[in-house]
């Protein structure tokens, strides 16, 4: 099977954006029907897919071997139940489940099925990620003790998205939260302890704003992962000390944003961050004052995770991410959320 039909449930922004432009981009696959309400934009850009308002008549064709989901979040586990029992491989955004049982429940429907279930924590494919990745991997920097994750976002008014809804199992922690967490354990693996305030300031919606994690490590580790909707302050995208060494980036990654201009990751420049934007690097030289300079961004790339759906489905080849890794996702969330409510350092197992 060199080229996979794939079965689409939503176009919303995820859907149009954050999908359908790679099943486009990235060869071996074909976008053969949507679930949709939109049918006019998926026949504006996929003319030759079929829509349907239902999201069971498109799990249910026959002649789709992979389903993406990118419903709201209380539809994953549902949704993702559903296409594995019809023997379909399954994409599915963040986050997957909000519990280990349903987790766990998935994990073993796709090992009885002989399917893939892969999440979509793309952004372990952003170049800002790869680039602290590669400096903390080559040991530049040194053994790292302090680590910061934010995500520069200033929404001090609600849009009455889907995101927004508590119904609807949204909120800033489950938006975003996910690929903080799943950045942290890529790098550094599980921490010992966590420390959270999770919070709704903006008081007119019932979905929090606001996360502030404290994850602590046996080294003396110190991780911070923020985003909070209510500050319009630059904050750096990633912040990293070590004993040889500092780094700090600034700006998001370029790709949904480009996704978003209608930009094809096709295009040869794809995923090039601006200059402005590279990230600054100290170096200890002996001296009284570090060395400075400045590292160009990695390329971001997530047309790097479709290509490894495609050669994990065709040539069972490892997935880009296993649903296993999330078993340590979720137990951090679950501690964050304790701890937020109780006001005390949870102690993770």
């Amino acid at each position: 099977m060199d080229n996979i039909r794939v079965g689409l449930l939503g176009y919303g922004l995820a859907g149009r954006y954050l999908h359908a432009p790679f099943l486009r981009a990235v060869g071996g696959f074909t976008l053969a029907a949507v679930a949709t309400s939109r049918a006019d934009q998926v026949k504006a850009h996929f003319p030759d897919a079929a829509v349907s308002a239902s999201y069971d008549e498109v799990i249910a064709r026959p002649d789709i071997d992979l389903i993406v989901i990118t419903t709201p979040h209380r539809f994953h586990v549902a949704q993702a139940l559903a296409a594995l029992e019809a023997g379909k491989h399954v994409v599915v955004e963040k986050p997957v489940t909000q519990s280990l049982d349903e987790l766990r429940m998935l994990i073993e429907r796709a090992r009885s099925a002989g399917r893939q279930l892969i999440p979509y924590q793309q952004r372990r494919f952003d170049g800002d990620f790869r680039t602290v990745q590669q400096l903390i991997a080559a040991g530049t920097l040194g053994r790292i003790h302090h680590f910061e994750s934010h995500w520069p976002m200033y929404r001090p008014r609600p849009r009455g998205v889907w995101r927004e809804s508590a119904e609807e199992q949204g909120g800033i922690f489950y938006d975003l939260g996910p690929h903080l967490i799943d950045h942290t354990l890529q790098l550094f693996g599980m921490p010992q302890t966590v420390t959270a305030q999770i919070a709704a300031n903006r008081g007119v919606i019932a979905v929090d704003d606001m996360f502030r994690l404290h994850l602590g490590y046996a080294d003396g580790l110190y991780v911070l992962l923020e985003a909070d909707n209510l500050n319009p302050y630059p904050v750096p995208r990633f912040a990293v000390r070590g004993l040889k060494g500092a780094f700090i980036k600034f700006g998001l990654d370029p790709q949904e944003g480009l996704l978003r201009a209608e930009q094809s990751p096709a295009d040869a420049s794809w995923g090039q961050d601006a200059p402005e934007n590279w990230g600054k690097l100290y170096l200890d030289t002996g001296e009284p004052q570090p060395s400075q300079s400045t590292v160009e961004t990695l390329p971001g790339d997530w047309r790097l995770y479709w290509q490894a759906v495609h050669q994990a489905i065709t040539a069972g080849a490892p997935p880009p991410v296993q649903a296993s890794e999330l078993i340590a996702q979720i137990q951090i969330m679950a501690a964050a959320h304790e701890s937020s409510c109780t006001g005390m350092t949870q102690r993770l197992g």
